[in-house]
């Protein structure tokens, strides 16, 4: 479903003419909210769970949270 999600969005977005180029923004954000929404509903459930692992658990969860951020630093836009 994914692949198929990717083209008929790049057919839709070429044959607007790419006037819905200021929605990829708000579309990618969403999208990026409801995958956090997930995974977080997945995983918190898990470090309650497994009271033994827990700071083994926390340390990966924050270690992933800290990539996510510091990502933003390789994009060259984003160097001033």
């Amino acid at each position: 479903m994914c692949p198929l999600g990717a083209v008929l969005f790049v057919l839709g977005f070429s044959a607007s003419g790419g006037v819905i180029a200021g929605a990829v923004s708000g579309m990618l954000a969403f999208c990026t909210g409801v995958f956090i929404c997930i995974a977080l509903s997945d995983l918190l459930p898990e470090m309650e769970f497994h009271g033994h692992n827990r700071l083994q658990l926390t340390t990966v969860l924050l270690g992933g949270i800290l990539l996510a951020w510091g990502l933003r630093f390789l994009e060259s836009g984003h160097l001033h």
